[in-house]
């Protein structure tokens, strides 16, 4: 069994981490950015050599150029650790000695990753690991772009890193092996849905995984309001309503104004391109009017962002940028 946990960040991708690390037979580590790289997967033998220098630059929306395979939680040597990057011939079998030997250390016989922006790697997955399983985690767009915001990304910034993780992971909704876990239901009914997403993966429900623990691999933030290592509440639904209006008025205001480019929808395979379209399929309420932001502080954040996507030189930059405006 082999699965990617992929999403936007603050849909609660942690806490389901977190949850099935307590499996005894599931190894779930902290974010190791490996499979948010689309050149180890279309050019392994080329890129290889820039895995652990930080230079592979890819299209997710969240800027970031480096792995974590050196987190002292998956326990590898930086001598080990080039020598397997050296004599692994695919992506696949490095990903598989790397994640086997951690796992078996923990004596563990299954892995699962957890990197946000798996969802941009879910297409190439498919076809590195045949069969294997693709979870995708979904949260109520206005209380996830709420969350980001209160850990200090700008509501423009949040959007578009809502909106695209969120339709990309989509594309891959009609695939065998894809799941689809809502934060609001994980966090009703966490018995009840993490035996569905258990039985999907053709692993045993224990109930041991609802218990807390003291720690886990990632540190909590304190504005999300709850621990990913402790008790499963819903405490943070409705975290949009928790804001002041005047943030309200400028999240609906950014939903109803930003959609994917036809360049990134088309690269993707998205059939849906907006926050609207995310609500009516996912049954998630929707502000169709009202809002209200400065365009120009939303076109001064928009032409900031794209700039340092050139300077930094990440290829969702220009014709490729994800975000435009709907008209």
């Amino acid at each position: 069994m082999r699965c990617f946990i992929g999403g936007s960040g603050s849909t609660g991708s942690s806490v389901l981490a977190n949850v099935l690390n307590r499996h005894s037979e599931v190894f779930c580590g902290p974010e190791s950015y490996l499979f948010t790289k689309h050149q180890l997967f279309t050019n392994w033998k080329d890129s290889k050599a820039d895995l652990l220098d930080g230079k592979l630059k890819s299209f997710p929306w969240h800027m970031y150029s480096k792995v974590e395979l050196l987190n002292e939680a998956y326990e590898w040597e930086w001598e080990k650790l080039q020598e397997l990057v050296s004599y692994s011939n695919f992506i696949e079998e490095f990903a598989e000695e790397f994640f086997r030997t951690v796992a078996s250390k923990h004596g563990k016989s299954y892995w699962i990753e957890k990197t946000p922006s798996n969802v941009y790697g879910f297409k190439y997955l498919l076809d590195h690991f045949p069969n294997c399983f693709l979870i995708h985690t979904i949260r109520n767009p206005y209380d996830t772009i709420a969350s980001l915001n209160r850990r200090g990304f700008s509501i423009y910034y949040a959007t578009c890193l809502y909106l695209v993780n969120t339709c990309v992971g989509l594309a891959m909704r009609n695939e065998k092996h894809y799941i689809p876990v809502v934060y609001e239901d994980l966090v009703t009914h966490p018995s009840q849905e993490l035996k569905k997403v258990c039985d999907l993966l053709g692993i045993a429900f224990e109930p041991s995984m609802l218990v807390e623990t003291a720690a886990g691999f990632d540190e909590d933030i304190d504005s999300w309001g709850l621990s990913e290592h402790g008790r499963i509440t819903d405490e943070s639904i409705g975290t949009f309503n928790k804001v002041s209006r005047f943030v309200q008025e400028e999240i609906i205001y950014t939903v109803n104004s930003l959609r994917l480019t036809p360049f990134y929808a088309k690269e993707f395979g998205c059939d849906i391109v907006d926050i609207p379209g995310i609500c009516d399929l996912m049954d998630f309420a929707h502000y169709d009017d009202g809002g209200f932001m400065n365009i120009f502080q939303l076109n001064i954040d928009k032409s900031r962002d794209h700039l340092t996507r050139i300077i930094r030189g990440y290829p969702s930059k220009l014709s490729k940028y994800p975000v435009m405006f709907r008209v």
